[in-house]
């Protein structure tokens, strides 16, 4: 009698096992990011004690803005490059150092309108206190999301799982030996940081120079309007995923004090790190989906071991997370555990939207996705204006579900059409 394979057993069979003579080092990365985060983990447990929630409240807020200017600046370049490249890898040498080139070229912009800013405005007060920082980390984030984009292209896991790591022990060793020397101060703790960032990007072009050689184009403009042409359609849903995910953060920040936005940000931060998992999966899964005849049959083959582990994960999450935040944060943060509760039915649809999301970037972004995070982003907007003044971080968690539920909903009734119609044929 045949047993048939467990939902993990398929995953395992589908991602760490070879396939066409090829090992797809998925499970190498994911357990490399896995211990990243674990080490992410401890310097926010070291800095959120040293910080307190205030500090931690104003530094994730710093960060958040960062995150979504980067975003907001990549114009969708990431996500077409990682298309583009998984089909071509060759076009990565003769490319990378364009990559280099965009991304001074926002360092001069940024200081350019932080110089002005601070001129015309009020001084170095207000935001522009961190623009020299925004200045230096933003393009930092952008050179790491192409390089990511290569990495995962040429589905060089080891290569980008070592430099992730890389980057959160430097992280770790920087910050911690900012908040030993400094306490609280936050200006310390942000260099340290945006620091560990510069040297993910220096092992990055280092590796990518190595394995990837290849002459500058004489041409460089078919393959620039093709990226852009391509980067424009993803460029929406991007920066709007980004806005709904991060736009709690800034509209808590704004409406209840930093406080108690830095008791929110450690049940984020908990999502984050077990959205590890699903994330992973859905960006080496990538070159397969665009590659496959059958983009929406070798999609749902990952999507459903995916969804067991996903839900494992929030299981344990409701079942230890109060114990984990109360030993780890102390008591200043006990309250997130209420938030992390709310925000369980989030993590599952923004787990699976992320694969969906490999699909349709398979599919060239239409614009309909676009339209899906459009809604689900005034939908979380409209609800958090409306509901934070009055019940604070715990209306964040929920609004942030609700929004993430409709997005996912929404593209999950497009794909199953799309699955029906890839079977008709």
């Amino acid at each position: 009698m045949t047993v048939d394979a467990s939902p993990v057993e398929r995953l395992w069979k589908r991602l760490f096992l070879p396939i066409g003579g090829h090992w797809i080092a998925s499970g190498q990365l994911y357990s490399a990011r896995l211990v990243g985060q674990a080490v992410g983990l401890a310097l926010t447990v070291v800095s959120a004690r040293v910080l307190q929630p205030e500090g931690r409240g104003e530094f994730v807020t710093i960060s958040a803005g960062a995150v979504i200017g980067a975003q907001a600046l990549n114009l969708g370049l990431s996500s077409s490059l990682a298309v583009l490249f998984s089909r071509r890898p060759h076009r990565i040498g003769r490319y990378r150092r364009l990559l280099l080139a965009v991304a001074a070229a926002w360092v001069v912009l940024l200081v350019a309108v932080g110089v002005v800013g601070s001129w015309s405005g009020p001084g170095i007060r207000g935001p522009f206190r961190w623009w020299p920082f925004w200045a230096a980390w933003i393009p930092l984030q952008l050179l790491g999301l192409y390089q990511g984009a290569a990495l995962l292209a040429r589905q060089d896991g080891k290569a980008l799982s070592r430099i992730e790591l890389t980057g959160r022990l430097s992280a770790m060793v920087l910050g911690g030996a900012s908040l030993l020397v400094f306490g609280a101060l936050l200006e310390p703790f942000l260099t340290a940081i945006i620091a560990a960032d510069g040297i993910i990007v220096v092992l990055g072009a280092h590796h990518l120079a190595r394995v990837a050689p290849g002459r500058p184009p004489r041409r460089v403009r078919p393959f620039l309007e093709k990226a852009a042409t391509m980067g424009l359609r993803a460029y929406p849903p991007l920066v709007l995923f980004f806005l709904l995910v991060k736009s709690d953060v800034l509209v808590l920040r704004a409406l209840r004090g930093a406080a108690e936005t830095g008791v929110y940000s450690i049940a984020s931060q908990i999502v984050d790190v077990a959205l590890i998992l699903p994330a992973t999966i859905g960006a080496l899964a990538l070159p397969r989906v665009v590659r496959a005849k059958r983009p929406a049959a070798e999609l749902l083959s990952v999507l459903r071991p995916t969804a067991f582990l996903v839900g494992a994960l929030a299981l344990l999450l409701a079942l230890f997370g109060h114990w984990g935040i109360v030993r780890l944060f102390g008591r200043p943060y006990e309250g997130a555990y209420a938030a992390l509760l709310l925000l369980l039915p989030g993590l599952a649809c923004l787990g699976l939207q992320g694969l969906l999301g490999q699909y349709f970037a398979a599919r060239g972004f239409p614009a309909f996705v676009s339209f899906y995070w459009l809604l689900g982003f005034a939908t979380n907007l409209a609800l958090n204006l409306v509901l934070v003044p009055q019940f604070g971080f715990l209306a964040a968690a929920a609004t942030s579900s609700v929004g993430y539920a409709l997005v996912f909903f929404l593209m999950w009734r497009r794909f199953l059409a799309d699955r029906r119609a890839e079977s008709a044929l």
